[in-house]
């Protein structure tokens, strides 16, 4: 079997997760865009446990748990700030909101609600995005 060429493509940042497997490039689809690498990583931030990173047991936020304890929004941010500031500090929180709400209750059906909006610019890029997670079992 012979491999792809990739002289016309850009390098892969990282590997795109969930892992898929892509023959242009070489075996796994990668990320190619400092952006889409950024916002990959800053969902695996959010997503992941303290104590689940094996040999950086301080990593994460773990916003599922939030679901179901009773923290004040403030705690939910400054988690979120201090996280980023010490694993992204390439990433520039512009905005950050953190709501549970009646409405979002209504919508999903579900009692214990969390939204949180996320827009961040990467330093040294002019690069900003957004990112949103209802419930933190759905990003929109």
């Amino acid at each position: 079997m012979a491999l792809v060429s990739n002289k016309n493509r850009p390098p892969g940042l990282d590997a795109a997760l969930p892992l898929s497997q892509n023959n242009s490039d070489l075996f796994y689809e990668l990320l190619r865009t400092i952006k889409s690498n950024i916002r990959q990583n800053l969902k695996m931030l959010l997503y992941t446990s303290p104590g689940e990173r094996i040999m950086i047991p301080d990593y994460g936020v773990g916003i599922k748990r939030f679901l179901f304890e009773q923290a004040p929004e403030y705690f939910i941010d400054e988690a979120i700030r201090r996280q980023v500031e010490k694993y992204l500090p390439e990433v520039i929180i512009l905005s950050l909101n953190i709501s549970r709400s009646e409405k979002l209750a209504k919508k999903t059906g579900a009692t214990n609600n969390l939204s949180i909006e996320l827009i961040y610019e990467i330093s040294g890029y002019n690069v900003r995005d957004a990112l949103i997670v209802v419930d933190s079992l759905t990003e929109i």
